[in-house]
């Protein structure tokens, strides 16, 4: 099977195309200087690589940014996926494009559903749920639109390396403890999207199982798994005064039975820590 993977340079993207590869796949790997989605040309790009299975995983993900700069967000995660659905709709191929949890508005008490209605309450969050809609317009007998929640991995600039990096240089931290989500190790979400096109097409949540946490607890965890010393001191997300609000909550679940099973998002974060990547379950 050939496959085509979008924002390659990314931390999800690289690792889609590396495990798609160990799998036998025959594989183009495009960054955005290769196929930039808010150009109109990506559709060309796209057509050419004749690929039968299309995994999108770029994205302008600069929350607070998108705040300063929507139409920036827009041009990429709305109309640079329209563009993208086009093209896989013309070369007749599937497409599996990311979105995240931050379509909720947070306000719900349990995790959210793929039925559950979308009400973003940023530009990122606006942008992504637009992008959606357009993936499902343009091919919705051959598209999936994945939400995660709090990706991670040992790579990167994301929340826990930052955290364990910040952990080493400190004695005491204050970590957010108003925010609930789904932490979800990258590696485990990159091999349980290969396999996701075993589910009817449309939305599907794919996030690591295990209790919904808090940044404050998700944080402990991985410290206390790296054997760092470190005192935490809980906080609020208002305290930081981001650009951009975060939903309270924004955990997820799903209510599709034929999606695969991560395994647990705290066996991820040992995983992390020893880089050693099993595969998913299901």
């Amino acid at each position: 099977m050939r496959v085509l993977v979008l924002g390659a340079g990314g931390q999800l993207g690289a690792l889609i195309a590396g495990a798609a590869r160990e799998a036998g796949d025959e594989v183009v790997a495009y960054t955005r200087a290769e196929a930039d989605l808010a150009v109109d040309d990506v559709f060309d790009t796209i057509c050419d690589a004749r690929a039968d299975v299309i995994y999108n995983a770029a994205a302008f993900t600069d929350v607070d940014r998108a705040e300063a700069d929507p139409a920036g967000a827009f041009a990429v995660n709305d109309l640079g996926v329209r563009r993208v659905a086009r093209a896989a709709r013309a070369s007749d191929a599937r497409l599996v494009t990311f979105s995240t949890d931050y379509v909720f508005d947070g306000r719900a008490g349990r995790p959210y559903d793929e039925g559950d209605l979308a009400i973003p309450m940023q530009a990122y969050g606006r942008s992504k749920r637009a992008g959606e809609i357009a993936a499902l317009e343009e091919h919705p007998e051959a598209t999936w639109v994945v939400r995660t929640c709090w990706v991670f991995s040992a790579g990167g600039r994301t929340f826990l390396p930052s955290i364990l990096r910040l952990a080493r240089e400190r004695d005491e931290l204050s970590v957010v403890a108003d925010q609930v989500g789904s932490p979800t190790y990258a590696p485990d979400l990159a091999l349980a999207a290969l396999s996701v096109t075993a589910a009817a097409p449309g939305v599907v949540h794919l996030v690591s199982a295990g209790p919904p946490t808090s940044r404050l607890e998700l944080a402990r965890e991985a410290i206390t798994a790296a054997g760092l010393a470190v005192t935490l001191h809980p906080t609020t997300a208002a305290a930081f005064a981001a650009a951009a609000p975060r939903p309270a909550n924004s955990s997820l679940t799903s209510r599709v039975s034929s999606v695969p099973v991560l395994p647990d998002w705290r066996d991820g974060v040992a995983r992390m820590l020893s880089q050693q990547v099993p595969c998913p379950r299901g």
